[in-house]
């Protein structure tokens, strides 16, 4: 996987609108045209068609969203998808170009259970049909919507998402990070540090960050699920905060850790040093776990209560096949529309780094404008580790790693 120079000098591009053109909003909702011409191109497009009828299919037997699949349907939401550019069509504002690594951990095997290579060995799919997937999903990024809430990657469906409604596909989204706000919070944390933990909770860290979500153009959130147990989120970045922690100083993990921080913050914007400060605060607040890490169900409340849709609500099981590092500013992957086109078979985690970089950006900037290049570092390393953290605890590093970057920046540096 190749990857250019520091994505921290990027600058954030004006954001590119869709165009709903071809379709018609009514007082009864949104409906397609009856008069629209679709016209579905061969090659690539084809492809994409006949997995999403193969998907359709799938998901109308997993929660019910369909009781049929008309192939004359699929082909003209297609055709529509196409003409929104949300398939077939790369980005407006510039080129993008996709690096694809066949393989996640490079060192050693993590301890999530969520395993690729066992898929694969069982014979439900092949490396090829993966490749198939990168293809599908590099198409499905679109804007980011400014004052939308954060969510976070987690690849599960959205409960009740239906593919054919165009208030669920068109309806604003915001970046995708890690445990979204809660988990800016205790990446903010690690990353500073406490003089004294006993006197600091994650629900003040969470109210404080809310502020700066807002400040920096989105709403705070993040995604609780439908079958969590009792006290937690549903949430691998939350409920597994103390096991998230233990992998940021488990020394058969600190090969990946480190090598997966380096990729993508960058070679030259990587500090050992402060990787150093980070594992140790790590193990202070594992330490002080029972004091930080206030119960999950508070923090629902929590935003909950200040925020309107502010917790998504995921269904279904989780079957990551695809990790992907996004560094084109603004832009955001649709999970749903592509979990709801492939019957969530094989799901995509994606990080909008881009995003990480705004916050860490406005944290370290004080009322001049001078920007605390040491802070701003702490918090992009704990960010970012604490992302690597937590997919450890989900997946056995066995799955796809794509990054999605601008093309002005290109350097051969692997994954």
């Amino acid at each position: 996987m190749t990857i250019e120079s520091d994505r921290q000098a990027h600058a954030t591009p004006a954001e590119v609108p869709l165009n709903p053109g071809d379709f018609d909003m009514g007082t009864s909702g949104p409906a397609l045209h009856s008069t629209v011409d679709i016209v579905v191109p061969s090659g690539r497009s084809s492809t994409v068609a006949a997995a999403l009828m193969k998907g359709l299919e799938v998901y109308s037997n997993v929660s019910g969203g369909l009781v049929t699949a008309d192939p004359t349907r699929a082909e003209e939401i297609l055709g529509v998808y196409e003409n929104l550019g949300l398939i077939g069509q790369t980005d407006t504002a510039y080129p993008v170009g996709v690096n694809v690594s066949q393989r996640l951990a490079q060192h050693t095997t993590w301890p999530g259970t969520i395993s690729l290579d066992a898929r694969i060995a069982a014979g439900e799919l092949s490396h090829e049909d993966v490749v198939a997937r990168v293809e599908l999903m590099s198409r499905l990024y679109v804007p980011a919507s400014e004052g939308a809430p954060i969510r976070c990657p987690d690849p599960r469906f959205l409960k009740n998402f239906n593919g054919f409604d165009f208030a669920h596909v068109m309806r604003p989204i915001g970046p995708q990070v890690i445990a979204g706000t809660l988990g800016a919070a205790i990446a903010r944390r690690l990353g500073e540090g406490a003089e004294n933990w006993d006197n600091i909770t994650l629900r003040d860290d969470v109210e404080e960050l809310s502020d700066i979500e807002e400040r920096t153009g989105y709403k705070p959130g993040d995604h609780i699920h439908e079958d969590a147990k009792a006290g937690e989120m549903g949430c691998k970045g939350v409920d597994s905060a103390r096991q998230n922690l233990a992998n940021l100083h488990d020394v058969a993990l600190s090969e990946d850790l480190n090598s997966l921080t380096r990729s993508i913050i960058g070679q030259s914007g990587y500090h050992g040093r402060t990787m150093s400060l980070l594992r140790g605060h790590a193990i202070e607040m594992s330490a002080h776990a029972d004091t930080y890490l206030t119960d999950q169900a508070a923090l629902v409340e929590q935003l909950k209560g200040r925020y309107d849709n502010s917790l998504e609500v995921l269904a279904g099981p989780n079957n990551a096949a695809i990790v992907a590092i996004n560094y084109v500013p603004r832009t955001t992957f649709h999970r749903d529309l592509y979990n709801y086109m492939t019957g969530n078979d094989m799901q995509v985690v994606n990080y909008d780094y881009w995003r990480s970089i705004g916050v860490a950006t406005d944290l370290a900037t004080n009322r001049s404008g001078q920007v605390d290049g040491e802070a701003r570092r702490s918090f992009l390393h704990a960010r970012v580790a604490y992302t690597v953290g937590t997919l450890m605890s989900m997946i056995d590093g066995s799955q796809f790693a794509v990054e999605r970057v601008p093309n002005d920046f290109h350097t051969a540096r692997s994954l």
